[in-house]
């Protein structure tokens, strides 16, 4: 990593614009915008709306000289919707998801690289 921790978006559950308003506030006033963002959901799960956010708020279009991407999610229903697949191709992102329990074995290595990204977040 070269010291830029990836963007990241909180979901609360909680039913309501006001807190989510609330949230937003504070990741802007507490200096973390536009890395972090907060929503809410009244079951406190992503909704495709959610996924297509996220990614309009913290993944970058490509531009002149940048290389395509590739993206990767897990099989999760809202990552499974051809927006979330064409918004990604706008932003120069291949889009490829992994399949139901494949999970535990294509996860980042926890002892070499994932403890670096949890300090940093932590």
């Amino acid at each position: 990593m070269n010291g830029d921790l990836p963007p990241a978006q909180f979901n609360f559950k909680a039913d309501g614009e006001k807190l989510e308003a609330e949230l937003q506030a504070h990741c802007r006033d507490r200096g973390y915008a536009p890395k972090f963002s907060a929503i809410t959901s009244e079951k406190g799960s992503y909704r495709e709306a959610h996924v297509l956010t996220f990614i309009d708020m913290h993944i970058p279009k490509i531009e002149n000289g940048r290389k395509w991407r590739l993206a990767i999610a897990d099989d999760h229903g809202p990552h499974l919707s051809p927006k979330v697949e064409r918004i990604l191709w706008s932003h120069g992102y291949a889009y490829q998801t992994i399949g139901g329990g494949v999970t535990p074995v294509q996860q980042t290595d926890d002892t070499d690289l994932k403890q670096s990204l949890k300090r940093d977040y932590v």
